[in-house]
């Protein structure tokens, strides 16, 4: 799908579908989990392998600059920053073209 008017078209019936078939309860639930999961920054310098990160240019619930933050605190860490159209489809793979690096490689 091409254009953001395309897109949402398609996606806007599937996500209005998942929300109707969340609870209530299980909407609180999944609040609360978020509002109260452990920290977990002070962890990330203790991961000793190296580590890929991949962040979508535009997105707004994991930014780039959140990805950064982690990026700073894992050793051996690579943050891959990536922008392509319909990057909101799993089944969608943009190509290898579309890939950015953040740190300009």
């Amino acid at each position: 799908m091409g254009s953001d008017t395309a897109r949402s078209a398609e996606l806007m019936p599937r996500l209005t579908a998942m929300i109707e078939r969340c609870t209530a309860a299980a909407y609180a639930e999944q609040v609360s989990a978020m509002l109260h999961r452990p920290e977990a920054l002070s962890v990330l310098p203790t991961i000793a392998v190296p580590t890929l990160l991949l962040s979508g240019s535009d997105d707004t619930w994991s930014p780039v600059s959140q990805q950064e933050t982690i990026r700073r605190r894992i050793p051996h860490a690579t943050l891959l920053r990536y922008t392509a159209p319909d990057t909101w489809r799993r089944s969608n793979v943009p190509s290898r073209s579309r890939w950015r690096c953040a740190n300009g490689c």
